[in-house]
């Protein structure tokens, strides 16, 4: 196992969305192995949605930047999975209200069991307190998104260049993952 050292702000992003890819590379293996068929990354983030309470079908896609069109195929074979139902929102008949079906409780009982396994096993690797201070961290309030007044014009030897590329592999292909933006300053 590879220990690393702290983040700075030049991999925070990296960092985090390797830890997102931990989770749901270690969700998906642990989803398989009790018997349950893999989902795509893109699935699994529609079913947390749904799960957090989101119910309309655009508001899932907003959330997860992709178009209506995707959201709609993605719930499409969710139904025909049988792992939702899709009404006619009552007071916007464009919308449309996402809900799980009676046939997902088995499945969603699972992955239940699943997170809190996956939660378990990293206070086991990296100890409470800090899964604890992570939970804190991202539960905490961090107000709207910042709009950040910066120094910055393309093409004026300020544009910026990834580094810290890093390849990993997942589902056997390999992957790149660039870990900070430098600025290209003169």
């Amino acid at each position: 196992m590879i220990k690393k050292s702290p983040s700075s702000e030049d991999t925070f992003f990296g960092d985090l969305l390797g830890a997102m890819y931990w989770f749901d590379n270690a969700f998906q293996i642990n989803l398989e192995a009790m018997g349950f068929e893999r989902t795509t990354r893109a699935e699994t983030f529609v079913i947390l949605n749904i799960a957090d309470g989101e119910q309309k079908a655009i508001e899932i896609a907003k959330n997860l930047g992709i178009s209506r069109q995707a959201i709609s195929q993605i719930l499409k074979d969710f139904e025909a999975r049988g792992w939702i139902t899709v009404q006619a929102d009552p007071n916007d008949r464009r919308a449309r209200i996402v809900r799980f079906s009676q046939n997902f409780a088995a499945r969603g009982e699972m992955c239940a069991q699943i997170i809190r396994g996956i939660i378990h096993e990293l206070e086991e690797r990296i100890g409470k307190q800090l899964v604890d201070a992570l939970r804190a961290a991202l539960a905490a309030d961090w107000g709207d998104p910042p709009r950040l007044h910066l120094d910055f014009e393309p093409g004026k030897g300020n544009d910026l260049t990834p580094v810290g590329l890093n390849r990993y592999k997942m589902d056997g292909q390999d992957r790149l993952l660039f870990a900070a933006l430098k600025t290209n300053e003169p």
